[in-house]
C-alpha cells in the first residue's frame, strides 16, 4: 500500500465525532492565532492550543516527550514570524483545520461565535 493509499483510507467519512478536549484544543488555537493577529489558524496554532489543555491526553503525551507550551511556542515560531497581521476579529480556519472546526461548531453552536 502506497503512503497516498493509506492516507485517504485513513481520511473520515461522514461526521467526524469531536471530543470536547478537541473542541477546547480548536478554541485555544484560536486563541493564540488571535493573539498573535494572524488571520488564519494552522497546525502551529493548534500545537499550542493542544499544549494548553490542561489534563488532556495530548498535552501529556507531548510533554513526556519533552514538548513544552513554551518550546512548542519556540518550535512554531518561525511558522508565525512570516504570517501577515491580521486585522480581523476571529482568526478563520485553513482547509487543514476547518473539518475539526466545523465538526465542534456543529456539535456546540455557541463554539463558533467565541
Amino acid at each position: 500500500m502506497t503512503l497516498e493509499e493509506l492516507v485517504e483510507q485513513s481520511r473520515p467519512r461522514g461526521k467526524v465525532l469531536v471530543t470536547s478536549e478537541a473542541r477546547t484544543a480548536v478554541r485555544l488555537a484560536r486563541e493564540e492565532a488571535r493573539a498573535l493577529g494572524h488571520a488564519s489558524v494552522g497546525s502551529e496554532h493548534l500545537l499550542l492550543g493542544l499544549l494548553r489543555c490542561e489534563h488532556s491526553a495530548a498535552r501529556m503525551a507531548l510533554e513526556v516527550a519533552g514538548v513544552s507550551l513554551d518550546a512548542g511556542r519556540v518550535a512554531a515560531e518561525p511558522t508565525l514570524v512570516g504570517a501577515e497581521p491580521a486585522d480581523v476579529p476571529v482568526a478563520q480556519d485553513t482547509p487543514e483545520t476547518s473539518p475539526v472546526a466545523r465538526s465542534a461548531a456543529c456539535e456546540e453552536p455557541t463554539f463558533a461565535s467565541r
